[in-house]
């Protein structure tokens, strides 16, 4: 008698059963004689193993970073990611609660390796990104995930789980043909424990932020849409992350006002960068049949951004953003080039080098950024003023477009956003060559 166990998600009900035997599966690749996993091409997130019609392949990645603006991109993340290899590992322990920036710098250090172990076919890049994928797992230097604030509200899983997940569901994919199939096996184990069990208990408990339009959809349930993508059959719930994400990340597209206008403030609108992530995941993911249309609508809310800058590099303060916040616009870049849009790719050179280091994911940055794209200013193209009545009501008006100094500036809001609702509508802000004034 032969037990067969090629695709056992499909064969054996419990989810627990399942996942030890796809452990299985991985470490011992073959059982009485049959494969024990389907074949899967990676790497196949933002990036593809062979050519494929409108879609970015691993050999023109590697052919773009020696010139022009992709190649100073190389450059960046191949000298974080060295720097990153002779520190130690990112540990939370007892001692660092597990915020936004805190996680999002851990994530960045894990996709960057990933990333450049790809591009590089060198195993030690994907050993670097591994250690401190593992070390999330270990519950004495990881004791949580999710951010303190979090833990006391009784919440099952958070913003921290999705940010993890679309980090590690990338990095699984690029560095797939690097890691042995025990290291896989680990990373899958892991992330069940850590992140999926966790994730689905907040759906049983019905937790609030499933139900409301937040960034925390973008974020916590996107980002399990990625890893999803990225682990296939390697975990009995990999379909079944991205069947959950498909309506409600649909769905989240209608908070978008008719000009683009966000329903939160300018400073949150950073997490558009995961709608984004996820829709071109999906697109890559697809083989390109499922094609972005989605992100059309954020062509308007691109202008809208634009308008929400206060040059040379704020964020319009409204709501609860800190006053002095630079825009976070690297994923500008994936945006210019999905759209073909010549503002978009001005306005992500002009502000990306302000972005906080927390808020630059380089590698998707790498792997996203169009140099055929090329940039053009709004002058001319875009009216000095415009009033944006959906949501918060922002009007603003300014002297030109110039992104470093222009003679003057101002800003005002009629109305609090779906979203947050702080009662700061009618402050009118007031700029004068790149400097606040009122």
């Amino acid at each position: 008698m032969r037990i067969v166990l090629n695709r056992p998600s499909t064969i054996i009900r419990s989810p627990r059963i399942r996942l030890v035997l796809l452990a299985l599966c991985a470490a011992f690749p073959l059982i009485a004689g049959y494969p024990c996993r389907a074949t899967l091409n990676h790497p196949y997130l933002l990036v593809t193993a062979k050519p494929v019609q409108g879609l970015r392949s691993l050999e023109a990645v590697r052919k773009d970073i020696r010139k022009g603006r992709s190649a100073k991109l190389w450059v960046e993340l191949l000298a974080n990611v060295e720097r990153d290899i002779k520190k130690p590992l990112i540990v939370a322990g007892n001692k660092h609660n597990r915020s936004y920036n805190f996680v999002a710098l851990t994530c960045n250090r894990i996709a960057d390796a990933a990333l450049v172990a790809l591009i590089t076919n060198e195993r030690r890049y994907a050993q670097a990104s591994l250690a401190q994928i593992e070390v999330l797992f270990d519950t004495e230097k990881w004791p949580e995930w999710s951010d303190q604030a979090h833990l006391d509200a009784g919440l099952k899983s958070d913003l921290r789980h999705g940010q993890f997940a679309r980090a590690i569901g990338f990095a699984y994919d690029w560095m797939y043909q690097l890691l042995t199939p025990g290291e896989r096996a680990r990373i899958v184990a892991g992330l069940d424990r850590c992140a999926i069990q966790p994730f689905k208990a907040s759906i049983a408990a019905n937790e609030k932020w499933i139900r409301r339009q937040s960034n925390w959809k973008t974020s916590v349930v996107g980002g399990f849409a990625i890893l999803g993508m990225s682990l296939g059959d390697d975990h009995p719930e990999g379909k079944w992350l991205v069947e959950f994400a498909d309506p409600l990340m649909d769905k989240y597209m209608e908070v978008f006002g008719p000009d683009g206008e966000f329903n939160e403030n300018p400073g949150y609108a950073s997490s558009v960068r995961f709608i984004v992530d996820h829709y071109l995941a999906k697109f890559y993911a697809s083989g390109g049949r499922q094609k972005p249309a989605q992100l059309e609508q954020l062509r308007a809310f691109s202008q809208w951004i634009l308008y929400s800058i206060a040059p040379p590099r704020r964020i319009l303060a409204f709501g609860d953003a800190q006053t002095t916040a630079a825009p976070n616009l690297a994923y500008f870049g994936a945006l210019a080039a999905v759209l073909r849009d010549p503002v978009i790719q001005w306005t992500y050179l002009k502000y990306v080098e302000f972005s906080a280091e927390d808020a630059r994911p380089r590698a998707q940055e790498l792997l996203c950024f169009d140099p055929a794209v090329q940039p053009m200013s709004p002058a001319g193209r875009l009216p000095l003023a415009r009033n944006f009545p959906a949501q918060s009501g922002i009007v603003t008006s300014r002297s030109s477009w110039d992104p470093e100094v222009p003679v003057s500036a101002v800003w005002t809001k009629a109305r609090t956003e779906d979203v947050h609702r702080h009662a700061d509508w009618g402050q009118v802000c007031i700029d004068g060559l790149g400097e606040r004034l009122i």
